[in-house]
């Protein structure tokens, strides 16, 4: 963990000096140094660091001769076709953290209000663990984020065209087709409360809603997911419901969102109600994950916006400290195994 520690000491105390001195480009600025930094972080680690990377790095030594789930067929290729060209693991993961990390910091670099605690965020919230380990899904959300744009911009020819291609590096990359329509939706602070009320009196009932789901065989894809999984972290669920309520409570008063932050905030509301649904049933949260990304940029874009400075310093401080908090609590003697960071050489 030391690691991590001195990563997370230096990122803070260079943004306490460096950031009043920073202009209008500051957030490409925080993108492009701490990008650099993480893609080493990554590219440099033991494959014991994440609990699934010495797997994939096996299957990447063994090129053509492993094949892989189904219509998945997009990983495949892409690691046949760096094997081919002769690159050798450590390259391989090299690459693959090149780029999660471009396609994370972009993300931040475009929609993030301050760019530095969305990297902050998604150090410390989860998703950069999961990256550290979920080489297949992470670069399918990797994918996914390009299509944003799309998503804004009413592009639906070219969002089907990432959704397809995420989906052949993980099938469960199909889910996030809906987020296609949710700009369409005015969400509306009351709806929101509903769903989030609807999705907790559910996750009471949701271990016998989904067993009746998964006997019928309809999904046998996603059964693997239900076999030796660890329950979710209970963390994780309560800082789900926090972000979204709290992001809810700070938004528009008058009780309509803008069209500015409804997307991301019904991708929150959307993660939320998959940690709730997902306490019986880990693969709801792998799921969620397609959605949480929006957290990253959601929260400093609403702190930005509180008008009352002292209110606005309370959320920046909080932000920082109790995602730390996380970091610390979650990450030693996890599920996912990235605690024990050591390099390769």
């Amino acid at each position: 963990m030391i690691v991590y520690y001195i990563m997370f000491s230096l990122f803070l105390i260079s943004y306490l000096i460096i950031s009043p001195y920073l202009g209008n480009d500051k957030n490409k600025f925080w993108a492009i140094t701490l990008g650099v930094f993480v893609f080493f972080l990554m590219a440099l680690r033991d494959s014991s660091v994440g609990v699934d990377i010495s797997g994939y790095l096996a299957s990447y030594e063994k090129g053509a001769e492993v094949g892989y789930k189904n219509n998945e067929i997009g990983f495949y290729y892409f690691r046949l076709i760096l094997n081919l060209l002769g690159f050798s693991s450590q390259q391989y993961l090299a690459i693959v953290s090149a780029i999660i990390v471009f396609s994370f910091f972009s993300f931040f670099s475009k929609f993030s209000l301050n760019t530095f605690i969305s990297i902050w965020l998604f150090l410390t919230i989860g998703l950069f663990s999961m990256t550290m380990s979920g080489l297949r899904q992470s670069l399918a959300i990797s994918i996914l984020l390009f299509g944003i744009p799309f998503v804004i911009e009413r592009k639906p020819f070219k969002f089907l065209l990432l959704l397809f291609l995420a989906s052949s590096f993980h099938l469960s990359a199909f889910i996030f087709c809906i987020v296609y329509f949710l700009p369409i939706i005015k969400l509306r602070k009351k709806i929101a409360y509903i769903i989030l009320l609807g999705s907790l009196v559910a996750s009471v009932f949701s271990s016998s809603i989904l067993d009746v789901i998964f006997s019928t065989g309809i999904f046998p894809y996603f059964q693997i997911y239900t076999i030796g999984e660890n329950p979710i972290n209970p963390l994780v669920v309560i800082e789900n419901i926090v972000i979204t309520l709290a992001c809810l409570f700070f938004l528009d008063r008058k009780g309509i969102i803008s069209e500015e932050s409804s997307l991301f905030l019904w991708m929150s509301l959307i993660s939320t109600s998959l940690s709730l649904l997902s306490i019986d049933l880990v693969i709801l949260g792998r799921i969620g994950m397609y959605f949480s990304i929006a957290n990253s940029v959601l929260i400093p874009n609403v702190i930005t916006r509180i008008q009352n400075r002292e209110i606005q310093f309370v959320g920046w401080s909080a932000c920082v400290i109790l995602s730390l908090a996380h970091f610390i609590i979650s990450v030693p003697g996890g599920t996912l195994r990235i605690d024990n960071y050591k390099f390769f050489f």
